[in-house]
């Protein structure tokens, strides 16, 4: 999935979710659009550990999750400090 697309499958797959599962895919949207990637990894984590959550529903934070690691990755390489900071903290919280 590439990242643009990650915020509008993440709000398509978890419409209609329970209060506390659409609250946290709030989060990782909003911190999406706010190029937040320490937010957006955390957020995604957390939905992808939920168990009340569908399979397509954790397909979906799989593949957004694969995509933001991607993309901090290369800024990392390209010596962003603040993408390097999110993937060290990533490590450390997963």
């Amino acid at each position: 999935m590439p990242v643009e697309q990650a915020p509008q499958a993440i709000e398509d797959a978890f419409k209609g979710a329970a209060t506390e599962v659409a609250a946290t895919a709030t989060d990782a949207t909003a911190a999406m659009k706010a190029d937040e990637t320490v937010v957006v990894l955390e957020s995604l984590q957390e939905l992808s550990q939920r168990p009340d959550i569908s399979d397509e529903q954790r397909a979906t934070a799989a593949r957004a999750m694969a995509a933001y690691l991607q993309k901090a990755r290369e800024a990392a390489e390209k010596g962003d400090k603040k993408a390097e900071d999110a993937l060290q903290h990533y490590r450390a919280t997963k």
